[in-house]
């Protein structure tokens, strides 16, 4: 009979396996294509809304904590945050100016928090619209082809502001609509959040 760390051990290069299969690089000329497209769309694109499921995993919580809500945004710097649960809360941003509104009314935003709080929306903006991926000076990236068609980039900061809060950042674009369905968000401290995207609605320049 095979030893329990034997099995293990085969068990986690079959996982290993099957993880690789799931990601295939692509090839220069399809990332330069996949890149190219994904700028033209962000370009074009004058207004975007859609549903979201955002999960916040913590690492001294044992399970995520879960809210949805819709997003829209409109070309150059409108981007709006609308949480409907657990509980209801707006979070705005017009041309680098923050708002933050609850059932109570306007929240006051530190100066500190304001910048952090403008920088993160602004950063979720790019990814949402595409921007963030040919932004070479902020990010390398890396594209892969998955298992369910859409391609993965896989964005690693270079930008110390952007560092300090994240070492990676993994999107699902759907390559037929070059649409981001999904964000993962992994923070330095090993806490990572999970934003879904459904029901997008765009409307072009």
């Amino acid at each position: 009979m095979k030893r329990p760390t034997t099995i293990l051990f085969g068990l986690m290069l079959m996982a290993t396996a099957l993880l690789a299969q799931n990601e295939t690089p692509l090839d220069n000329a399809a990332a330069t294509e996949f890149l190219r497209n994904m700028a033209q769309t962000a370009l074009n694109t004058q207004h975007l809304e859609c549903q979201f499921e955002q999960q916040r995993h913590v690492s001294v919580l044992t399970e995520p904590t879960l809210s949805r809500g819709r997003m829209s945004y409109t070309a150059p710097a409108q981007l709006s945050w609308q949480y409907t649960s657990p509980q209801p809360m707006n979070i705005s941003l017009n041309d680098g100016l923050c708002r933050i509104n609850n059932a109570q009314g306007e929240v006051n935003i530190p100066p500190a928090a304001q910048r952090h709080i403008r920088s993160l929306t602004q950063l979720i903006g790019s990814l949402v619209d595409g921007t963030a991926l040919t932004d070479s000076k902020a990010f390398s990236t890396e594209l892969n082809k998955l298992s369910n068609n859409r391609v993965q980039v896989r964005l690693t900061p270079k930008n110390s502001k952007i560092r300090k809060m994240f070492e990676q950042i993994d999107m699902e674009i759907d390559p037929h609509t070059m649409r981001c369905q999904t964000i993962t968000l992994r923070e330095t401290s090993g806490d990572r959040t999970n934003i879904e995207f459904s029901n997008i609605i765009t409307t072009s320049k």
